[in-house]
């Protein structure tokens, strides 16, 4: 340890707990027409699981990105299965990583 940089250790391990630290994605298809995975759902979330789950519908004329802010593994907005799929990977991705 850095005897320079001990008192700040507190205060950045604080700041790191802000960053996104657990990310799960979900490709899949939303429409029978289009032939493959070409929609996701991705959860990027920091440690106490708040943050953001983005989500892209794609057919072939059309794309559209949603967002959607998350607290605490929910959103003030619906959220369809497959975000909700996304952010359990994301949270389980973190515990598979702690071992």
């Amino acid at each position: 340890l850095v005897p320079e940089i001990a008192p700040d250790i507190p205060a950045i391990c604080k700041k790191l707990s802000y960053c996104i630290q657990k990310v799960g994605i979900v490709r899949y298809n939303p429409f029978e027409q289009m032939g493959s995975d070409q929609s996701f759902s991705v959860a990027f979330l920091d440690e106490l699981n708040n943050g953001i789950v983005l989500t892209g519908l794609f057919t072939r004329s059309d794309s559209s990105i949603y967002a959607k802010p998350i607290r605490s593994m929910q959103s003030s907005y619906p959220l369809s299965d497959e975000e909700k799929k996304a952010i359990q990977i994301a949270v389980s991705q973190q515990h598979k990583n702690n071992r």
